[in-house]
């Protein structure tokens, strides 16, 4: 699997980037790039992909399966933890990010 060094700059992790990104799933693909945009929970990243699938942009996804893909770009290490949110109910949530996001 492709990686670059704390060390290395950022055109290095730029191409480490790339070559994981090739080889993901459709459903891998669009979560990356909700969470390229903006930080977001499961919750919101649900919400988003859903309403794409609506809308015909993607195939639909159930909502175990979107959290699974985005477990899964987590472990290639092209998502990471930024934070912890509450939900409107007040139960803690993990905040999402793709990793080396446009800020």
């Amino acid at each position: 699997m492709a990686t670059a060094r704390l060390t290395d700059p950022e055109t290095s992790w730029m191409a480490a980037r790339s070559l994981k990104a090739e080889r993901i799933s459709e459903t891998q693909r669009v979560i990356l790039g909700i969470l390229e945009t903006q930080p977001a929970t499961d919750e919101d990243i649900i919400h988003i992909y859903k309403k794409g699938a609506t809308e015909g942009l993607w195939k639909p996804a159930s909502d175990s399966g979107i959290r699974s893909r985005r477990a899964e770009l987590v472990t290639r290490g092209l998502v990471h933890k930024v934070g912890i949110g509450t939900n409107e109910f007040g139960n803690k949530m993990t905040i999402w990010e793709a990793v080396n996001a446009l800020k």
